[in-house]
């Protein structure tokens, strides 16, 4: 019995190239430009310390100024997952947002608490934007206000 011959296969029109696209280059990191500010101790601002102040805080581990990116947003780098909320200027626009929320709901007033103001200590644990103790101090010039970050 002899062999069947293959038959030649039918033509198909040829596939369309596809191109590749390259990605464009991340842009390379740009240092800050230095910028000479003039500072004025007079004013009575409590976001500015005096020198007692200054001596009394300390510098941010290099790990807490590391970021990680999730879904676009940024997140603190430092003990990765243990603070589970962003912290990129939407956040912090909505944690001011909530402040003024709560200051509006409390009649204008930080805290309902009586206190004296002599010798007064404050300490703000999970201090977010700071607008608070900022507030606070502004309030109350005479008051040590402690915050921690995380």
């Amino acid at each position: 019995m002899a062999e069947p011959t293959p038959t030649p296969a039918a033509s198909t029109p040829a596939s369309p190239q596809i191109e590749a696209v390259a990605e464009p280059e991340p842009e390379p990191e740009r240092p800050a430009p230095e910028v000479e500010v003039e500072v004025d101790r007079e004013e009575n601002d409590s976001s500015w310390g005096d020198d007692e102040a200054s001596r009394a805080s300390t510098s941010l581990k290099s790990a807490a100024s590391t970021y990680e990116w999730k879904h676009g947003r940024r997140y603190h780098g430092y003990q990765s997952g243990s603070y589970n909320f962003p912290n990129d200027e939407e956040e912090q626009d909505r944690l001011d947002m909530i402040h003024h929320v709560f200051f509006r709901l409390m009649h204008d007033r930080l805290y309902l608490a009586p206190i004296k103001t002599e010798g007064l200590k404050v300490l703000d644990i999970g201090t977010g934007t700071g607008i608070w103790p900022i507030q606070f101090g502004d309030e109350h010039p005479e008051a040590e206000v402690l915050v921690s970050l995380l």
